[in-house]
């Protein structure tokens, strides 16, 4: 019995660190069920990003890894405006400054074109609760969204 012990240990030890691995497809495939669970279409864009709509406005989940391990979780929904640069850029340092889970990003094209992106991101390591900070961004994003554009639309 000992000596059967013994053998088993070392396989039980592998299937629980293969079961630990965090990568893109399993946190992309957890999240995407989670989605279609609670009654969202998301769906895979070209950059394999998740893309889905939350409250009329469309939001993207952006994975990558990170050479130590981790992944760097980007949750965030972007915005072209016919505001002025100037007027977005102070607005979304304004909102950088007195807010400190969600970031505000203040873009402009070669052509001019302004745009804005409002984020919610993480670093994601193998024990921690994926689900949870997507949760947590299910209930943010939107409010964050919806001040900014009633401040500065």
């Amino acid at each position: 019995m000992k000596r059967l012990f013994t053998l088993l240990l070392p396989l039980l030890c592998i299937g629980t660190l293969s079961a630990q691995q965090l990568t893109i497809e399993t946190t992309r495939e957890t999240a995407m069920n989670y989605l279609r669970e609670e009654g969202y279409a998301p769906k895979v864009d070209e950059d394999e990003d998740i893309v889905f709509k939350l409250q009329g406005t469309s939001y993207c989940i952006h994975i990558a890894a990170e050479q130590d391990g981790s992944l760097f979780i980007d949750f965030y929904t972007a915005f072209s405006t016919e505001q002025p640069y100037q007027k977005i850029l102070e607005g979304c340092n304004r909102s950088n400054h007195e807010r400190s889970v969600v970031k505000y990003y203040a873009q402009q094209d070669a052509e001019g074109g302004v745009s804005y992106v409002i984020a919610y991101e993480r670093f994601h390591n193998a024990g921690d609760d994926f689900l949870s900070y997507l949760k947590d961004g299910i209930a943010l994003l939107p409010q964050h969204v919806a001040q900014f554009l009633s401040e500065y639309e």
